[in-house]
Parts: structure tokens; C-alpha cells; sequence
């Protein structure tokens, strides 16, 4: 009996870890770059509106009522020069994720960016920003960057595109990846069935 549990739990080990494609999991990834520098601009655009100490948000208030706002990169006596100019470097950082190079370096910038954005203007984040830096996290986490790099494309562009379409990676962090988007997906329309509207 217990020989059969390790023997399910092995073949299950195995289903998990089971090497996927790398080139899907590098398009996701300048998918995802696209999508966090638009993300990234808009929110630059914004900075004066919500995130800097002088727009419609009063963050003073925020932090009174929640008090893990405070947990990030942004602090109360910051001007708004400190939000311009790390929203700048989110726009920047966007583009070596893109591009392919030192991709979890570039991830963590912006997830910490994103994170502190997130808390900063609490109270008017909705659906989008809460799936940017979940995004980010996922980025951090996957096996990104094997493929569709942009300085291996230049060297030798058909050499680059025939050893892609043969990388694989660990899937483990891909399928939880599955789960977590079923699971999100999952809330979202438990919470919308039992909604009056």
C-alpha cells in the first residue's frame, strides 16, 4: 500500500516536472513586456493625477486606514519627481524583458515597482493592476528567457531560430501557472453567478 502511494506520487512528480516547449513560454513573456510597458505609460501618464503627494488621492488617509500601504519602495515624504522617475525606469526595464536580456533581473524591478504602485494608490487599483504584477511574479518564477532573445537573434538568425524551436524547459512552474489562472478565473465566476447584477 505504501510501495503504490510512492509509485502514484512519483508518476505525478513526474506529470508535473514533464519538460515543455521554452519558445510559447518566451512568447508569454514579450507578450507580457508589451503589456506592462503600456501599463507602465499610462500609469507615468497618470503619476500627477493618483500617485503623486498633491493629486486626487489623500495617501496620508490610505495609510491610516491600511497600514501595509506602506510596505514598498514609496514613502510618504516623496515628491513627485520620485514617482516620475521610477515610473521611467518600469518604461525602461519593460524593454529588456521584451528583448530577452537578464530577464529576471528586469522582472524584479518591475514587480517591485508594480507592487509598491499597487499599494501606493490602494484604494483606486482594480482587476488590471492586480493581474500586472501577478504577471510579473509568474515572470519571475517561469523559466523565461531561453528563447526569442534578441541579441542571439542578431548574431545568427537562423541558427538562433532552429536551436529555439528545439529548447525545452521544466513545465512544473508552467502548469502551476494553469492552476493559478483556473483558480483565478474559477473566483471570479463563482463571485459573478452569486452577484445580483
Amino acid at each position: 500500500s505504501q510501495n503504490g502511494g510512492t509509485t502514484v506520487g512519483l508518476r505525478a512528480l513526474r506529470a508535473l516536472t514533464r519538460p515543455v516547449d521554452a519558445l510559447p513560454i518566451d512568447m508569454f513573456r514579450v507578450v507580457t513586456g508589451v503589456l506592462i510597458l503600456v501599463y507602465f505609460v499610462r500609469t507615468f501618464a497618470e503619476t500627477a493625477d493618483f500617485s503623486g503627494p498633491d493629486g486626487l488621492l489623500d495617501h496620508r488617509l490610505i495609510l491610516e486606514m491600511y497600514w501595509f500601504t506602506e510596505i514598498g519602495i514609496f514613502q510618504p515624504w516623496m515628491g513627485v519627481e520620485w514617482f516620475y522617475a521610477a515610473f521611467a525606469i518600469a518604461i525602461a526595464s519593460c524593454i529588456p524583458l521584451i528583448l530577452g536580456y537578464r530577464v529576471k533581473f528586469f522582472s524584479l524591478i518591475l514587480y517591485i515597482i508594480a507592487v509598491s504602485t499597487y499599494r501606493r494608490n490602494f484604494i483606486v487599483m482594480y482587476v488590471d493592476d492586480s493581474i500586472m504584477h501577478l504577471l510579473l511574479f509568474w515572470m519571475l518564477v517561469m523559466p523565461i528567457g531561453r528563447t526569442l532573445v534578441f541579441g542571439e537573434w542578431l548574431r545568427n538568425r537562423r541558427k538562433a531560430w532552429e536551436r529555439w524551436k528545439t529548447v525545452t524547459v521544466p513545465g512544473a512552474t508552467l502548469r502551476l501557472f494553469f492552476w493559478n489562472l483556473t483558480l483565478l478565473y474559477l473566483v471570479a465566476g463563482l463571485w459573478k453567478w452569486t452577484s445580483p447584477m
